[in-house]
């Protein structure tokens, strides 16, 4: 009990602080005209199937690369994307805090994509943790909390395959022009 409410203080704690670091920097905003290669974190969906499909619609739509880091709680060996790079991680690859711990996680991190897709449906400490640490350019997410990392945030989506459509038009939308 105590060591579960620490741990979870420490998460709060660094959420803050990464946030707060994270908002001075520059955004980079990216359209699907101006974007070539995108990282897409999410969480284990019951439907995986159908995620894969309109990632890989998106992806060939637009001729994006796309990298993917996929968390899991069961033990879960398989690749259903298929992308160039797809890394599965469980909280067995992450230390006590929830703080991820693999090579792999680490070369996402410092990846420069020109968008990150965060498409979460609820808090995982370890992909948020992922999303603020990332040197992504924009950073896209759905509204979970207030704290919310995201250079842009689509509400009012309950579905993934609203969220995608959504995205989808909002990044087809915006104007990088300077």
């Amino acid at each position: 009990m105590m060591l579960s409410y620490i741990r979870n203080l420490f998460r709060e704690n660094c959420i803050r602080a990464a946030i707060r670091k994270s908002r001075l920097k520059t955004v980079t905003a990216h359209n699907f005209s101006t974007a070539r290669r995108v990282g897409v974190i999410f969480p284990f969906f019951a439907d995986m199937n159908k995620i894969a499909a309109l990632l890989k619609a998106v992806a060939a739509k637009h001729k994006l690369q796309l990298h993917t880091v996929i968390y899991f709680d069961d033990k879960l060996e398989m690749n259903v994307l298929s992308t160039e790079r797809e890394i599965w991680f469980s909280d067995k690859a992450c230390n006590w805090f929830g703080k991820p711990k693999m090579e792999d996680i680490d070369n996402f991190i410092d990846e420069r994509f020109d968008i990150l897709v965060d498409l979460s449906t609820k808090t995982y400490f370890s992909l948020q943790y992922i999303t603020i640490m990332s040197k992504a350019d924009f950073k896209v997410g759905r509204f979970i909390e207030e704290s919310a990392p995201y250079d842009l945030v689509i509400t009012g989506c309950d579905t993934e395959k609203c969220f995608m459509e959504q995205l989808e038009f909002y990044l087809q939308k915006i104007n990088t022009n300077k």
